[in-house]
């Protein structure tokens, strides 16, 4: 049994505009354990400004988690003992990218142990997913509407938006995507925490006709009661990504202000709330309250993109467009064969494991 951390820098394509920030690379941690001619592989990928610890926490509690992956912890994990323990739980606790990575590797092992894809050792039927589109915040109006109208060419009947900081800039986007759609195709658009209560009132009035599916963090992650007024005010979907770092914030999000919840939709990043354990148990204090649930990515690379696509079907949440298409922003990826997009979907091998191939060196 061997146990490695890679460091890696995925360089974009062509850089990314979202939430004010302009993003160019992703460097992210591969955690690889090999034991009995199977490697597992989990992802660490914090993303400093949206999500996850500091990266040098995260290589620093890697170093250390390592330590504690010996062969008498992988036999009993993998003889039925599924949770982490206690000593990795404590020392992970505060860096839940660190954590997926850990957990990520440990059920990719398991999985390909066994015989069976990661989504069928969690309980999985379903083998796709429906994805959305993105569209970043880069270029003018008619390049986002082009870029809309070449996914629908491609299959994807859900597009996910970028917006600018300003509200009539973003107005104005808005109008000319929703132009190029065909009937039938969902708009999502997501503000990254962007705007002011007021801002955000004016850009609903502003785009009341336009059918949106929802809007995606309008407001700061702190501003549960304005989003809760937002919604009761506007009638306006609300989606709540970076409100959502673990499950303790969808119970807030759910109580909102004055009985009106301050989302209609939670955004689960399993990167940043910490892999597949905290994520269950976030989707299930969701259907409690009766948000849905979207999965999306955090610009992971493969194996962090794998691992949220076998964890969503494992949760059953076959009936949503998830934000798992993000793989072809990358000038190259993690591993010889990421999960391909086709037709707006994203299925899994039938493969031990994650299926995504070896780390790419």
């Amino acid at each position: 049994m061997t146990v490695g951390i890679h460091q890696r820098d995925l360089t974009l394509r062509t850089p990314l505009v979202a939430g004010g920030h302009t993003l160019d690379h992703r460097r992210v941690w591969v955690v690889a354990i090999d034991h009995a001619g199977h490697r597992g592989l989990g992802e660490a990928a914090p993303l400093p400004g949206f999500g996850g610890e500091p990266p040098e926490h995260c290589a620093g509690t890697l170093s250390r988690a390592k330590t504690l992956l010996t062969p008498a912890y992988l036999s009993a994990f993998l003889a039925g003992v599924r949770s982490l323990g206690d000593d990795l739980e404590n020392l992970l606790v505060a860096a839940p990218c660190a954590r997926h990575a850990i957990e990520g590797a440990l059920l990719d092992l398991l999985a390909q142990h066994l015989d069976l894809p990661l989504a069928v050792v969690l309980g999985a039927d379903a083998k796709s997913l429906a994805v959305n589109a993105l569209i970043g915040g880069e270029g003018d109006d008619a390049h986002a509407a082009d870029r809309a109208q070449a996914a629908e060419d491609v299959g994807f009947t859900t597009v996910k938006l970028k917006l600018p900081a300003d509200p009539d800039r973003a107005v104005a986007r808005v109008i000319a995507v929703s132009r190029a759609l065909a009937k039938g195709t969902l708009l999502r658009v997501d503000a990254n925490a962007a705007w002011t209560l007021t801002a955000a009132a004016r850009f609903d009035r502003s785009v009341f006709d336009v059918p949106i599916e929802y809007c995606e963090q309008p407001l700061a992650a702190d501003g549960i009661e304005d989003a809760a007024r937002l919604r009761e005010d506007t009638g306006l979907r609300i989606a709540a990504d970076e409100s959502i770092r673990n499950a303790d914030d969808i119970d807030r999000v759910a109580t909102g202000f004055n009985g009106t919840a301050a989302a209609d939709v939670v955004i689960l990043k399993p990167m940043f709330l910490g892999g597949w354990a905290p994520l269950v148990d976030a989707a299930r204090r969701a259907d409690r309250h009766g948000l849905d649930v979207v999965i999306t990515s955090a610009l992971d690379g493969a194996i962090g993109r794998a691992a949220a696509t076998h964890y969503a079907l494992a949760l059953d949440l076959t009936g949503v467009a998830h934000g798992l298409s993000t793989g072809g922003l990358f000038a190259r990826d993690l591993t010889s064969e990421p999960l391909g997009i086709a037709t707006g979907r994203v299925s899994v091998r039938d493969l031990p494991g994650l299926g995504v191939g070896d780390l790419d060196d």
